[in-house]
């Protein structure tokens, strides 16, 4: 029986490279972030993600979520961006991985594969409101992974990786 895949924000191009190597499994996108703004996020349901984000409502064995936006360097210190880039990176991740498994989308041995950034390891300067929301997102990680041992959880740790979106 074919793994059945779940990949979140898989228009990346590492995303699109990942979902070569599952060409033979079952396997569901989403190119889309699953929430316009913040304030929808809190009124998520199955409908939502099955009827606007075609992804169907199964139960996945792997999860990757690639989630998230790198905004431009010239953009940082604007407060809309920072907002997005806070919401796109931490908020959304957080509130989707929390959705899928409270609403049993999950298997009890399902792994998860949450793809972060090495800038949420150190605070740069040029781009410090990107490195605390992949921190934050690999926190909840982490916190995940602790309540819920059963699953399988990792915090990929990526970059610098020169993509489409990193000239």
């Amino acid at each position: 029986m074919k793994p059945i895949i779940l990949i979140l924000g898989g228009s990346s191009t590492i995303a699109k490279a990942l979902a070569t190597l599952h060409k033979d499994d079952e396997v569901f996108y989403s190119y889309h972030s699953l929430f316009e703004n913040a304030e929808n996020a809190f009124y998520l349901d199955l409908y939502d993600i099955q009827t606007y984000h075609n992804i169907p409502v199964k139960t996945y064995d792997v999860i990757y979520s690639f989630l998230g936006f790198t905004p431009s360097l010239d953009l940082i210190e604007d407060l809309n961006t920072s907002k997005a880039t806070i919401e796109r990176n931490f908020l959304y991740p957080t509130l989707v991985l929390q959705f899928l498994i409270l609403n049993k989308r999950v298997k009890s041995n399902t792994r998860i594969k949450v793809i972060t950034s090495v800038a949420g390891v150190r605070g740069r300067k040029l781009n410090y409101v990107y490195g605390a929301s992949k921190s934050g997102i690999q926190t909840i990680v982490e916190g995940l992974a602790n309540k819920y041992s059963h699953l399988k959880f990792t915090d990929i740790v990526l970059g610098p990786v020169l993509t489409d979106a990193v000239p």
